[in-house]
């Protein structure tokens, strides 16, 4: 099913992404120990100050606090609109065609985490990066999707938290800064019997969105939305001064500012149905990879060039343009093939208007060679940005009942016309993905990640494995055994995978404090091939995250009771918090031992294993070890007043 089926739902807005970012920078924060990184003449009392003093760059684009942009970032993750809180839906399709009128448009879509007791409001979702100095490695945890309102809509608790696919550094053709230019999707799910309906008899979408997500094997509904063009110093102002740039950010913590500074990325989503066998966290049906760049011929340069001499542009050599991947779906009961081109074509200028790269032909390519052109051709104007955010990306083509067969036992790909280049986009034999896709390990704990493969969008037919090589966070490949972060273990061993039914599990011991990447490498036969020497090569790569928390235990053994004093506690354990999350200090105060020894019954529990998978769980980004755990734990069992726990 998927999003590629109908009922279909779109809706946009914006996604306002709140991270700290003093953990960015490896000049300030230490990944490996999860410490704060000593700076020259400044003590740890005058370290936070430190992070709101300008680093003084004399290029204004560079200029910005020592913390960066964001320094009292709370992970927050929230869909908006220019009239406040939710993006709103804007689209429906259904069987019978577009659905001009029904209660749900106009209505909101939203993720939200989880409330503490005493909150009034939930709390936002939480952007985290596994790998905080990297771009490959965010996820977001939330508790509950919320779509519609109260009286017409479905609300339900979602089945795993959702992760950045498909990085694409090229989804817009202009100079923007920091990730600016960079697209994503995310995908994430809900179970039927998760979901609270309301309203179905006002709503012939929600009535259609239920019926097809209860019948036949189906999971439950799908959301999937693109991040892209993501500007910074959009939305703060104080005293009354906008803050539109680094320079206004420094005056602004000069002033005693001490709130957020969201970045604001473009959203454009779809909501489907969460059909049987498929992921909740990852698109898994054809998959149209990029292969070769689109060449932009020299008279569309000048359509993306902002200066007063485009007969520079005219004369310059054609500019090759890789594009993003695509979903399709061949669905023969209504005779298209359905494409999602959610994160396919780029914007130009730093605009949202999309790069017009000319027209394409979408095609099945059987074994002996012979191609069968699928429906219309794509011209620019179903590509571009009016088409593009009021589908949601998704773009039919017809075909006669007379060419099924060709085209579901064919290789679709998409052509530039009149190109002799090669395919743009060509499909993956495989996709390998996983609902586990990120991943963290204690110094001597195993652990285990499942992983999925699909073969043109089903169960393989034929026998296929799976090489499993180590990268750093750089995308070199990690062959030493000494410098790996993980150790295969079990069946793993060997870095080959048996797929069974479409199956496969990677069971890993911790080796050393890291991060690293684990990618997938599908192949048939019984050699496997060899791992490339660098990875991140593609948009679609298949990988998962693997970060190995800082080896603590034997601190943690060492420590007798007789030492756990409030001082040790706050120097080996809390410190890190208070000095590179400062946002954490504004809510509990983590350097005053009373505020600590007061919270202790919330500490426990935020810090529990139990409240992993939660918005509430403390630290924000998962990066407390075991054995820090365990003396933080210690410490409260030890306060006075307290019943230690009973060993047995």
């Amino acid at each position: 099913m998927s999003v590629l089926h109908l009922p279909r739902l779109v809706f946009s807005g914006y996604t306002d992404w709140n991270p700290n970012t003093v953990n960015n920078s490896a000049t300030i924060y230490d990944e490996v120990t999860a410490e704060p990184v000593p700076q020259p003449g400044v003590a740890w009392e005058q370290f936070v100050a430190w992070l709101l003093e300008s680093n003084n760059s004399t290029n204004p684009a560079g200029l910005q606090p020592n913390g960066s942009w964001n320094v009292f970032g709370d992970h927050g993750v929230a869909f908006m609109t220019d009239a406040g809180n939710g993006a709103k839906i804007t689209g429906i399709s259904l069987a019978s065609g577009s659905a001009g009128t029904d209660p749900l448009i106009g209505s909101s879509v939203q993720i939200s985490g989880l409330s503490y007791s005493d909150s009034a409001t939930p709390p936002p979702a939480r952007l985290i990066d596994v790998e905080p100095y990297g771009p490959f490695s965010s996820q977001i945890f939330y508790e509950n999707l919320i779509i519609g309102n109260a009286t017409v809509g479905v609300t339900g608790q979602g089945a795993c938290r959702m992760f950045s696919r498909w990085p694409n550094f090229g989804r817009n053709l202009g100079t923007l800064p920091i990730a600016g230019g960079m697209g994503v999707i995310w995908q994430t799910a809900a179970s039927n019997a998760n979901l609270q309906w309301k309203g179905v008899d006002q709503s012939p979408a929600l009535a259609a969105l239920q019926a097809a997500a209860t019948s036949g094997g189906n999971q439950g509904i799908v959301l999937q939305f693109a991040s892209y063009r993501t500007l910074y110093y959009q939305t703060v102002t104080y005293q009354g001064r906008p803050i539109r740039s680094g320079g206004d950010l420094i005056w602004a913590y000069q002033n005693g500012y001490k709130g957020s500074n969201p970045a604001r990325s473009i959203l454009v989503g779809t909501i489907g149905v969460w059909g049987p066998g498929e992921l909740a966290s990852a698109p898994t049906q054809r998959l149209l990879a990029p292969d070769v760049p689109v060449t932009k011929s020299s008279n569309l340069k000048t359509m993306v060039r902002l200066d007063s001499h485009p007969e520079l542009a005219l004369s310059a050599a054609p500019a090759p343009v890789p594009l993003g991947p695509a979903m399709a779906l061949v669905d023969p009961s209504r005779n298209v093939v359905t494409v999602d081109f959610l994160a396919t074509f780029p914007e130009q200028g730093g605009t949202l208007k999309k790069a017009n790269l000319g027209t394409f032909l979408l095609q099945a390519v059987a074994s002996d060679g012979s191609v069968t052109q699928i429906g219309p051709p794509l011209t620019p104007e179903m590509y571009a940005q009016t088409a593009y955010e009021s589908g949601g990306g998704v773009v039919e083509f017809d075909f006669q009942p007379t060419e099924l067969s060709a085209i579901t036992s064919g290789s679709l790909q998409l052509v530039q016309q009149n190109s002799t280049a090669g395919p743009d986009l060509l499909e993956s034999q495989f996709v390998v993905e996983t609902d586990q896709r990120a991943s963290y390990i204690d110094e001597g704990e195993t652990k285990s990640i499942s992983i999925r493969v699909y073969q043109n969008g089903a169960t393989p037919t034929v026998g296929v494995q799976l090489l499993a090589s180590q990268y750093d966070s750089g995308g070199n490949l990690i062959g030493a055994p000494a410098s790996q972060i993980v150790a295969f273990t079990g069946a793993s061993t060997s870095g080959v995978l048996p797929v069974a039914g479409g199956a496969a599990q990677l069971t890993f011991q911790a080796k050393q404090a890291g991060v690293c990447y684990i990618f997938f490498l599908p192949f048939t036969g019984s050699v496997p091939p060899t791992p490339p020497a660098s990875g991140f090569g593609s948009s679609s790569d298949f990988f998962a995250v693997i970060r190995a928390l800082p080896f603590d235990n034997e601190l943690e053994a060492n420590t007798p009771d007789s030492q756990l004093s409030w001082a040790f506690v706050y120097k080996n354990v809390l410190s890190t918090y208070d000095l590179i999350y400062p946002v954490m200090s504004q809510i509990r105060n983590l350097h005053d031992k009373n505020v600590v020894d007061a919270m202790a019954e919330q500490l426990k529990f935020a810090i529990s294993l139990d409240s992993f998978a939660s918005t509430l769980y403390m630290p924000m980004t998962r990066e407390l070890s075991a054995g820090k755990r365990k003396l933080l734990e210690r410490y409260v069992d030890l306060l006075p007043g307290r019943v230690p726990p009973d060993p047995t």
